[in-house]
């Protein structure tokens, strides 16, 4: 099993999992606290796994203006 973490920002982080042919992307995201509203929001995750998931995954990234 191959496993490499990114850390996006202080609150999110994305793993990347590899067993044998599968492969899982895995983002997730903390809990935090929304001090203008007073509430706490849930943490968060969403994971795709499998070929066909991550391909479409990479070309809806690829489609995207970043740069602006």
């Amino acid at each position: 099993m191959e496993q490499q973490a990114v850390c996006l920002t202080d609150d999110q982080v994305a793993t990347v999992v590899q067993r044998g042919g599968t492969t899982t992307l895995t983002i997730l995201e903390t809990e935090c606290y929304d001090s203008e509203h007073g509430i706490y929001i849930p943490a968060k995750s969403i994971s795709v796994s499998g070929k066909e998931g991550l391909l479409r995954l990479r070309s809806a990234l690829n489609a995207l203006d970043l740069e602006n």
